[in-house]
């Protein structure tokens, strides 16, 4: 399969202090909110469907923080966002490599977080850069989360 240039998945979302302020959020959101998955949702690679993070979706979020979420949301015509979701990963979690193949049109992955850690696409790294994303179609290229060595957040935009 022919690899794809992965600066056109790339766009700045939020400022830094965009993100230090949805940090501080999160930071300080209830245990409780969050949904702990040990398994992947896409379509594996390497055959691995074990995974270690937490979820954050539309329904678990405080209705301020939500609405916060979607007025930060970058507009696209013909486009209507679905879904504002937040992965976090604590120290150690990963989400191993996969496709995401789903009804979403555009699955927008904006970093929060500039800690050393980052995605891995098609086998290149790319580190985390607050306020940056990386933007996938209905199908997804091949990615995943290697195991963080901090805690880290994304926010996870989902438009059809």
């Amino acid at each position: 399969m022919k690899s794809m240039d992965h600066s056109k998945l790339r766009a700045v979302v939020f400022s830094k202090e965009q993100c230090d302020e949805l940090r501080a959020d999160l930071d300080a959101m209830p245990e409780a909110r969050w949904y702990h998955r040990t398994q992947t949702y896409g379509l594996p690679v390497e055959g691995i469907t074990t995974a270690d993070y937490y979820f954050m979706g539309d329904r678990q979020q405080p209705k301020a923080f939500n609405a916060k979420l979607r007025a930060w949301a970058p507009k696209y015509d013909g486009l209507e966002l679905q879904e504002a979701c937040v992965n976090r990963y604590l120290p150690g979690g990963y989400l191993p490599e996969h496709i995401d193949v789903h009804q979403f049109r555009k699955n927008m992955v904006v970093f929060i977080c500039e800690d050393g850690d980052g995605i891995e696409i098609e086998k290149c790294f790319y580190l985390d850069v607050k306020g940056e994303s990386v933007t996938f179609g209905v199908r997804s290229p091949a990615h995943k989360v290697p195991a963080v060595r901090s805690l880290r957040y994304v926010v996870i935009y989902l438009y059809d």
